[in-house]
C-alpha cells in the first residue's frame, strides 16, 4: 500500500493575524521516492497561505490556484469532519442521553421522597420503572454506537489513522467531540510545521485534502504565486 507525504511549516494555530511563528521552509530532509507526492505549505505575498503540491522530483504545482487561504481554512482542509457535521452526528446521542438523565433523575427523586414520607412503592410501579429504566439505557447505548460506527466508517473512508478513529469513536459527543476535533486539527497542524517529522498519509486521506482546497474561497485572492 503507497503513502503519500505530506511535509510543511507553518504556525500550528495562527493568531488573530496569521503570523506564522517562524519562516516557511520547503522540507528537504530524507530520500524521497520517485512516487512520493508532497504537500506544502508557504506564506502568500500579501498575507495567508499557499498550498503546493510535488510528484517526486518533477516541477511544483500550485494546489490554491484561487488565492491564499487563512490558518483556519488549513485547519478544515485537515479535519477528520466538519463542525456542522460533528453537530448533526452527535445531536441525537447527546439529546437521548440528556433525556435519559433527567428522567432517571425524576424517578429516583419520586423513590426519595416516598421513602421518606413512609410510603411504599407498589411492585407494578417498580416493575414499570425498571422496565422504563432498561429501554432509556439501551437508547442511549444504541445512538452511541450509531454515532460512533458513522465515525469509524467515515475514518476509514478517508484513510484516517487509528488513533484518531478510536479518538472520534469514544469521545463523540458534545461538547467533547468539538473539544477532540479541535485538538486534532490543530496536532496536524503543529506536525506539519515541524520540519524534521515526514507525516505519511493515505492516498485517499491526501486527495480528500486537495479536495477540500479546492472549493475554498481564499481569503486573499491571487496571493499565491
Amino acid at each position: 500500500m503507497r503513502f503519500f507525504l505530506i511535509s510543511a511549516l507553518l504556525a500550528s494555530c495562527g493568531g488573530a493575524n496569521n503570523e506564522l511563528h517562524s519562516k516557511t521552509q520547503d522540507y528537504v530532509a530524507g530520500r524521497y521516492l520517485e512516487e512520493e507526492r508532497r504537500l506544502y505549505i508557504t506564506a502568500g505575498k500579501e498575507g495567508g497561505y499557499c498550498v503546493y503540491q510535488r510528484f517526486g522530483d518533477k516541477e511544483t504545482t500550485l494546489i490554491t490556484t484561487k488565492g491564499a487561504l487563512t490558518a483556519d481554512q488549513l485547519g478544515q482542509s485537515l479535519s477528520y469532519m466538519s463542525y456542522g457535521m460533528q453537530i448533526a452526528t452527535s445531536g441525537a446521542p447527546t439529546a437521548v442521553t440528556a433525556y435519559a438523565g433527567v428522567r432517571f433523575l425524576q424517578w429516583t427523586t419520586r423513590v426519595y421522597e416516598s421513602s421518606q414520607q413512609g410510603l411504599a412503592i407498589p411492585p407494578s410501579t417498580a416493575k414499570k420503572l425498571a422496565k422504563a429504566s432498561i429501554y432509556l439505557l439501551l437508547a442511549v447505548v444504541t445512538a452511541h454506537v450509531v454515532n460512533g460506527t458513522y465515525r469509524i466508517i467515515k475514518g476509514n473512508y478517508e484513510g484516517e489513522r487509528a488513533g484518531a478513529i478510536a479518538a472520534q469513536f469514544f469521545l463523540g459527543w458534545m461538547p467533547v467531540n468539538f473539544i477532540v476535533e479541535d485538538m486534532q486539527r490543530r496536532g496536524r497542524l503543529e506536525t506539519l510545521a515541524n520540519k524534521y517529522d515526514r507525516v505519511s498519509i493515505s492516498q485517499r486521506k491526501f486527495n480528500s485534502i486537495i479536495a477540500k482546497l479546492d472549493k475554498m474561497t481564499p481569503t486573499w485572492p491571487d496571493a499565491c504565486q
